[in-house]
């Protein structure tokens, strides 16, 4: 049997089954060590410290005071022959299961709940992310209307974000950029801004944190209106009788879809709506093009439209009104007086704006029921009009202006002055931009 003693400073063992010319003998093997510390051999006759300490039920590598069941101090690299794995487990316990830290702050987190957190300690989420995510390659989710792949319509976004037209954060400040020749209607995708150009039938794709064109692609004759489904980009070209479809990421030519004299878009999270010369707006379902009908607006030169997160709202520039039709089923739910000419209009999240070229003003309407809320004056020839979150923004295309609204009260915050003829506007998440017809740029403000 071995046997074993132990004098500080010295441990000694006697070491049986050594083979010496055929038969076994005992040797002792001696040395010194530490209190608490695992000997090793540190020759074939001499015991001393190892790495491993343990104290209090606990082990401790690369430690001498051990705060855990195992506590590794240093790196640790795991692996197999052909596959490397681990489980971390915490069965029943309140801890964490996984606490990566670096300047004991935690950087990867899994609680016992399962949730994990990047960046946070106490993640509410399955993934809740404390900071910024960049990523190089396409955004592909799962389970449930969210992303596969090229999105294909509106992942993830509520009714009243795409009502809002509130796609995502963005971008830096500016002041003026180059577009294509004559450009009226623009668009913010999330991350870019897409212009039409009328003289040119093209569109031009910009990127909204600094300017700089990515692309201009070819659409028909006359481009106007612009709209984005959460993945492609929709254009009216009054010039073709047409709306034609375009890839968002790379301005792929998606389609062409008849629709007599188009002049405006709007898209309700699964169709693109279009106004046109009929005193009709036709449905067109975002993913394919399918016609899904055409619907009378209740007035005449339907010019514009807007949708609430229910319902889809047109001016009817010739009949100084507002019609208010069913996202559902197109059906007419009333309409509603405004001022003259009737032109832009836009949802502010509780509020339908109208701009008015006439009168020189703009008409607030109570989504609703249509109730009218005030009337404001702006500038001369209102046409383009945009909601920021907080305030109203409209382009005055006769003034070279435009007028900032409170969107609460409809007081005027300012006039700030534009490139030549400015005629639309988008917001992308924290700086507007305007379309100038007559000196071929944008207005960031």
């Amino acid at each position: 049997m071995p046997s074993a003693s132990r004098s500080a400073p010295h441990i000694g063992f006697v070491v049986a089954a050594a083979v010496l010319a055929g038969r076994a003998t005992a040797q002792t093997v001696h040395g010194s060590g530490t209190a608490d510390k695992i000997p090793k051999f540190t020759s074939s006759t001499t015991l001393g410290d190892s790495v491993i300490t343990e104290r209090s039920g606990r082990i401790g590598i690369g430690t001498n005071n051990p705060q855990g069941v195992l506590d590794v101090f240093g790196g640790a690299l795991f692996r197999g022959a052909t596959t490397g794995t681990m489980f971390f487990a915490n069965n029943g316990g309140t801890g964490p299961v996984v606490d990566f830290r670096s300047a004991n702050v935690s950087r990867l987190f899994v609680a016992n709940s399962g949730n994990v957190g990047i960046g946070t300690a106490t993640p509410a989420a399955t993934l809740d992310v404390a900071g910024d995510v960049a990523v190089s390659g396409r955004v592909v989710i799962d389970a449930s209307g969210r992303w596969i792949g090229d999105p294909p319509i509106a992942a993830g976004r509520s009714p009243l974000q795409i009502a809002t037209r509130r796609w995502y954060e963005a971008n830096q400040t500016g002041i003026s950029f180059p577009s294509g020749t004559n450009p009226i209607g623009i668009e913010f995708d999330g991350a870019n801004l897409w212009v039409a150009n009328d003289s040119t039938s093209s569109v031009t794709k910009i990127r909204a944190s600094d300017g700089q064109t990515l692309g201009s692609f070819p659409v028909g004759i006359f481009p106007g209106a612009v709209v984005f489904d959460g993945a492609n980009v929709w254009v009216t070209c009054a010039g073709n009788n047409s709306v034609t479809k375009i890839r968002g990421s790379n301005g792929d030519h998606l389609g062409v879809f008849s629709v007599n004299g188009p002049t405006a878009l709007a898209f309700d999270g699964a169709n693109v709506w279009v106004t046109n010369s009929g005193n009709l707006v036709t449905r067109f379902r975002a993913n394919d093009g399918t016609n899904l009908g055409s619907f009378a607006t209740g007035g005449t030169s339907a010019s514009s439209v807007a949708f609430d997160g229910a319902n889809l709202w047109v001016t009817n520039s010739g009949s100084n009104n507002v019609a208010k039709l069913r996202a559902s089923d197109g059906a007419n739910l009333g309409t509603f007086a405004v001022g003259r000419s009737p032109s832009g209009i836009a949802f502010d999240g509780a509020n339908i704006w109208v701009s008015n070229i006439v009168t020189n003003d703009v008409t607030k309407l109570r989504a609703s029921d249509g109730q009218p809320l005030g009337t404001f004056p702006v500038g001369d020839f209102p046409t383009g009009i945009a909601f920021d979150g907080a305030s109203v923004w409209v382009a005055n295309e006769s003034d070279n202006t435009v007028t900032k609204l409170r969107a609460s009260d409809g007081q005027n915050l300012g006039t700030f002055a534009t490139g030549s003829t400015p005629r639309r506007i988008a917001f992308d998440g924290q700086n507007i931009w305007v379309t100038n017809g007559g000196s071929n740029t944008l207005s960031k403000f």
